[in-house]
């Protein structure tokens, strides 16, 4: 299964590395919601903190928006 959208698709069924999942962040709410989700294709390329950080930043200001 790909629920999350994060399975590498490079490797075939029956290959050792079938299922392994692309190295990723993911960002939880506290109403256990994914605020935030990054995944990139090498395992030696991970999103920068800064980038993170203000995604983060981001998706706060639209829901603070979002409120009535």
């Amino acid at each position: 299964m790909n629920t999350l959208g994060i399975r590498n698709e490079n490797y075939a069924e029956g290959h050792a590395a079938y299922g392994i999942s692309h190295p990723g962040v993911f960002v939880i709410g506290a109403d256990s919601t994914i605020l935030l989700k990054r995944a990139v294709p090498g395992y030696r390329d991970r999103p920068a903190v800064d980038e993170l950080l203000d995604a983060i930043s981001h998706v706060e200001e639209e829901k603070a928006s979002a409120k009535p």
